[in-house]
């Protein structure tokens, strides 16, 4: 019975890690679905064992834990309906976050960091190996299972996050590739001609040849300007490979900028709805009109025409203002702790060896949602709630020798 426990237990690591790190993109919205499943399974064994308030003392957890309560209590206080709390399950995953967590704590060994990195890259690598088949096959926007090209390549940039980790925390000559992983999710950005997600790569790049300037190469000044060079040659492919939408991002930032009147139309109507998300706001800066009226309560502010296209839109295309149109400063502050948790608890983590590793992976994967969540949805949407919370899960629990962390901690 013991053995056969071992073996589920084993399984369900298995499952989750190929889930949330090789398979994401190719499941697609099948992905939240099955992990936010196996969460609740892990929550039902927890409480049966009377082992779930265990679960949640890992700072994270509270955490996280506390950013759902938030929405939560947001959500009911605006409920115009009883059903109208029932979107703060839309976040259901900050809620499995513990129980998940405590799975994995127990499976970290020696060997997890080189699992991740690996099984990350191989993520990269198919989701790659997926988009240029569709792209030769002449679909100029490709997509994965119900998962459109900009939520994909999103994906894509954070399973590189993941995935170059290895490269500060193994050491060895074959662990210098996986920062190729980056320039592979770049590509899939390219090809599905998604410009939002490229806001975050400039940043991103920056950030990782930093970490890796003072940690694996000491200061080396030839990594410095090979990191330099890398992001000019993206930004150069980008605009080359593609003349139209991504060719446009230039000339749409000057338009800004100079304060010309902006022809292309999504970026026209996303400005519209920022705006009257803004105003939206201001009625009720507290604690928001509620998710059931994230959209209807921007509609008064909105010209007729930008009105009608606005009613088949499901989102504001801002994380931020998604949450403060939603659920007012009390909103925001739940945003802010979801982003930040990962990067909080990773510098509070354990000062084993690879501590540096977590760093540098919350604050990258914290880099690609903020700059995505910039121009569309990350957190609401089941598919990059569940993919945020499992892939910081792993950075922080997962990511750990066993055997320099305190079984206290590391449950």
């Amino acid at each position: 019975m013991i053995a056969l426990g071992r073996r589920i237990r084993q399984g369900a690591v298995w499952l989750l890690l190929g889930l949330a790190l090789v398979v994401p993109t190719i499941a697609g919205l099948l992905t939240p679905y099955i992990i936010v499943a196996i969460g609740i399974g892990i929550l039902l064994v927890l409480t049966v064992r009377r082992h779930v308030i265990d679960s949640y003392r890992p700072l994270a957890s509270r955490l996280f834990l506390a950013a759902f309560v938030l929405l939560a209590l947001a959500f009911t206080v605006s409920a115009q309906a009883p059903r109208d709390v029932l979107f703060a399950f839309n976040f259901v995953m900050l809620l499995l976050a513990a129980p998940i967590a405590h799975l994995l704590a127990g499976a970290a060994n020696h060997a997890s960091m080189t699992r991740a990195s690996v099984l990350a890259a191989v993520g990269v690598m198919l989701t790659f190996a997926m988009v240029l088949y569709f792209s030769l096959m002449g679909d100029k926007r490709p997509e994965g299972l119900n998962l459109g090209p900009i939520v994909l390549s999103n994906a894509a940039l954070a399973l590189a996050a993941v995935a170059t980790m290895g490269t500060i925390a193994l050491k060895s000559r074959w662990s210098l590739f996986l920062p190729l992983t980056l320039v592979l999710a770049v590509a899939t950005t390219v090809l599905t001609q998604s410009r939002g997600p490229l806001i975050a790569v400039v940043p991103l790049l920056l950030f990782t040849g930093g970490f890796l300037w003072f940690t694996r190469f000491r200061g080396s000044w030839l990594l410095g300007g090979a990191v330099a060079a890398l992001v000019a040659l993206i930004a150069a492919a980008a605009y080359l490979l593609e003349h139209g939408r991504i060719s446009r991002l230039p000339g749409i930032l000057a338009g800004l900028f100079s304060g010309e009147t902006i022809v292309d139309h999504t970026t026209a109507v996303r400005l519209a709805l920022y705006e009257a998300g803004w105003k939206a706001f201001l009625d009720s800066p507290w604690i928001g009109h509620g998710w059931a009226r994230l959209m209807s309560s921007v509609l008064p502010y909105m010209s007729s025409e930008m009105a009608d296209y606005a009613r088949r839109l499901p989102q504001l295309h801002n994380d931020v203002l998604n949450f403060a149109v939603s659920g007012g400063v009390v909103g925001v502050a739940a945003y802010v702790l979801i982003i930040a948790t990962p990067c909080i608890a990773a510098v509070r983590s354990p000062h084993d060896r690879w501590r540096t590793a977590r760093i540098y992976g919350s604050g990258a994967l914290a880099t690609v949602y903020v700059g995505g969540g910039l121009t569309d949805l990350m957190f609401g949407h089941e598919y990059h709630t569940a993919l945020y919370v499992m892939l910081s899960v792993i950075i922080l629990f997962y990511c750990r020798d066993a055997s320099e962390t305190p079984p206290s901690i590391a449950t």
